[in-house]
């Protein structure tokens, strides 16, 4: 294999991480309510990389993922997405009728838009490069998972706790 792994010592002393370059910021796209309410912005823009903060946590280089209907919900929720314009370089505006503002102010799933972006992306597939110090974290490193739930796939990285959200790939597939 040509995957170099690294192993990071945390500011917590007790976990021992394992590691790939993991860089400090990535791209995601992002679907964010703006501050006036007069519309939904979906753009692909810098973000921070997740980190490991707990043993059983894993960070996903994201490979692929869908788009379906929830997700299309959580990008545009009920603005008029039929009259979307792109607004600035990389940027897709949505706008929202005020009728419709108190019903935009969290995704279908409850999320709030007004305390950032929110990255859509249900569930996708990609490399694990990163894990906490829990062995079954750790053996999953540069393995192919399938990740599920809670958003977070439009992006380049995914940290994801293992667990029923995770699942490993067969070899080939």
């Amino acid at each position: 294999s040509n995957l170099a792994v690294l192993v990071i010592l945390s500011t917590t002393p007790t976990h021992l991480f394992a590691a790939m370059s993991v860089p400090e910021t990535m791209e995601v796209l992002a679907s964010s309510l703006r501050k006036d309410g007069s519309c939904i912005d979906f753009s692909c823009k810098r973000a921070k990389t997740p980190t490991i903060t707990h043993p059983s946590e894993v960070i996903v280089r994201m490979e692929a993922t869908p788009i379906n209907p929830s997700d299309l919900g959580v990008i545009f929720g009920q603005s008029s997405y039929n009259k979307a314009e792109q607004s600035a370089p990389n940027t897709l505006s949505s706008p929202i009728d005020p009728k419709r503002l108190e019903f935009m102010r969290t995704t279908p799933y409850g999320t709030p838009r007004d305390q950032g972006d929110v990255i859509p992306g249900n569930e996708g597939s990609g490399y694990v490069v990163a894990a906490g110090s829990d062995p079954k974290a750790q053996a999953l490193v540069g393995k192919l998972v399938a990740v599920f739930g809670n958003g977070g796939c439009y992006s380049t990285y995914r940290k994801v706790k293992i667990g029923n959200a995770l699942q490993g790939m067969p070899d080939g597939v």
